[in-house]
């Protein structure tokens, strides 16, 4: 909760989720700024971010096999951070403000390589939390 410092949340170290962990970090009335890569085995952990600011990614983040892994949803926007380096997300990134691509890997690779490649992961889809899901309701009308 930022509400009593009214800085940002900021994820300063690599986090390797161990296998069979499953984290749900909130923040609220914070903005979260993640500075260093995250990474569990896809299928047997997951990691979901609910934030009800932004999300920045910083600049330094990037140019491993998956940098980012996870679950990130966003009240505000999503930055990815002004940067000549790839970043790559395999999860699910959504913002009910603005998705910013960031990064520009200049005009030799551009034409050939994403700066930003974001990869979804059904493996870790199965392992979200029932409870964050929608409920279904089916409503029947039966006779008396």
């Amino acid at each position: 909760d930022g509400s009593v410092t009214g800085l940002p949340f900021s994820i300063t170290s690599s986090v390797n989720l161990p296998d069979g962990r499953k984290v749900v970090l909130l923040v609220t009335a914070a903005d979260l700024k993640i500075e260093k890569s995250i990474n569990y085995t896809s299928g047997k952990s997951v990691l979901v971010v609910l934030v009800d600011g932004n999300i920045n990614i910083d600049p330094s983040v990037g140019g491993a096999a998956y940098d980012l892994q996870g679950f990130f949803l966003a009240d505000g926007n999503i930055s990815t951070g002004v940067s000549a380096i790839p970043l790559h997300i395999k999860g699910s990134v959504a913002a009910l403000g603005k998705l910013n691509l960031q990064r520009n890997l200049g005009s030799l690779l551009n034409p050939t390589r994403a700066s930003e490649v974001f990869e979804y992961d059904p493996a870790s889809a199965f392992l979200f939390p029932p409870k964050l899901s929608v409920e279904k309701t089916r409503w029947k009308e039966v006779a008396p």
